[in-house]
C-alpha cells in the first residue's frame, strides 16, 4: 500500500533517502541541502520502501515545493503527483508553488 509520511530526521540517514537527495540535488553530501531541509517539512512516499520525497514550506502565503525526487525505478508509477497532490491537500486555501534554481537537477 502506498502511503505518504513525514520524515524525521532519522529517516533523511538512511541510504534509500540519500540516493533520493542525489537525484534531487546532485549530491547526497551537500551541507548547504541538508541543512535547508533540516529547515523545510520532508515527507515520504512509502510503496514497501521510501521511493521518493519532497521537501517544502510555507512562505508569503503559500506553500513551496523546494525538492522532489522518485527513486528511478519507482517512476512512471504515480508516486511523484502523490507527493503533489499531499501537498496540495496540506495547502489548501492557500496554494502551492514548486521553487527550483539552477542546480535543479532533470526539473
Amino acid at each position: 500500500m502506498v502511503k505518504v509520511v513525514q520524515l524525521s530526521p532519522a529517516d533523511m540517514n538512511v541510504p534509500s533517502f540519500e540516493r533520493l537527495l542525489r537525484a534531487a540535488s546532485g549530491s547526497a553530501k551537500d551541507e548547504r541541502v541538508r541543512e535547508e531541509l533540516r529547515a523545510l517539512t520532508v515527507v515520504g512516499v512509502v510503496d514497501g520502501e521510501l521511493v521518493g520525497f519532497a521537501g517544502f514550506g510555507d512562505t508569503g502565503g503559500y506553500t513551496v515545493l523546494r525538492y522532489i525526487a522518485v527513486a528511478e525505478h519507482h517512476r512512471g508509477r504515480g508516486h511523484g503527483a502523490t507527493l503533489v497532490d499531499a501537498l496540495q491537500q496540506r495547502s489548501a486555501g492557500h496554494g502551492l508553488r514548486a521553487e527550483t534554481d539552477d542546480d535543479a537537477v532533470g526539473f
